[in-house]
């Protein structure tokens, strides 16, 4: 794991990027819209250059290879996948370049944390951590459909502590705190468009498993009910630092056990919804 570096992937229009590298920190922006790609080339162009910032135009998925991309007129809505929001507005389709997540970090090394909000497209990253050889100490992920799998895994590869942050008004985060917790002091006030603090900055307690899933049910509950619940990233941290360090490929690791528990869900959660 590298101290100083954070993957951003879903980096958007470079905001939650921008805060990372006034922190003092080194970024790999990843972005699959390629109208957004562009966008983060000429904002930090100059990080660009002094190799603060590496930008990767392409989706995150189980294969490299090329997929349509639909980048929506509601940019933050843009995707792999056609949904329901794609009922109102526009969008238009590009062949986007598609990369692993394990190939990635083989050019650019494991990051102390891993930020993932691609509309979906995460499951693609969590369910592929078991082929690194290490692991971030931080990750967060927006909660959708396949969070209870996704956690699943998760706990599997280590993380043991948790905390959901509402993305819309971010409670207890009107702006970054000073002293810092992590990296330098940097006066930023969040926006809606991004994920925000992270690792030890982030506000309230650290969640075990249990206290984690009654808040989750909690926010399943009023949604049902028709309440306006937002939307939620899910911040994990492997406490016990150092929980397993896999192995980097499948040939690699004994047969049974840990391993043929993990491969049961990580192929459930590839199959179709």
């Amino acid at each position: 794991m590298i101290p100083d570096l954070i993957y951003d992937i879903g980096a958007h229009r470079g905001d939650d990027t921008a805060f990372y590298v006034a922190k003092g920190f080194r970024v790999v922006a990843v972005e699959a819209n390629p109208i957004m790609a562009a966008e983060l080339r000429s904002r930090f162009s100059a990080e660009i250059l002094s190799r603060t910032v590496a930008i990767e135009a392409c989706g995150i998925a189980d294969e490299i290879g090329e997929l349509e991309f639909y980048a929506h007129d509601h940019d933050d809505w843009s995707s792999f996948e056609i949904n329901s929001r794609f009922v109102k507005g526009n969008y238009k389709t590009f062949q986007v370049e598609t990369n692993t997540i394990e190939r990635l970090v083989a050019k650019h090394g494991v990051p102390y944390y891993l930020k993932a909000d691609i509309e979906g497209g995460e499951r693609h990253i969590i369910t592929r951590l078991h082929l690194l050889n290490s692991l971030p100490l931080y990750l967060s992920f927006e909660n959708n459909p396949h969070t209870d799998a996704q956690l699943d895994i998760l706990r599997s590869l280590g993380y043991d502590r948790f905390k959901v942050v509402e993305q819309g008004t971010k409670p207890g985060q009107a702006e970054a705190p000073n002293p810092p917790k992590e990296g330098k002091y940097a006066p930023f006030a969040f926006t809606g468009y991004m994920s925000g603090a992270f690792g030890r900055e982030l506000p309230g307690n650290w969640l075990d498993y249990v206290e984690l899933k009654a808040q989750l049910d909690e926010i399943g509950a009023d949604h049902a009910r028709g309440k306006w619940v937002g939307w939620h990233d899910i911040h994990c941290w492997r406490e016990k630092a150092g929980g397993p360090e896999l192995a980097a490929s499948s040939a690699d690791r004994p047969a049974g056990g840990f391993f043929d528990g993990l491969r049961r869900k990580v192929a459930s959660l590839r199959k179709p919804s």
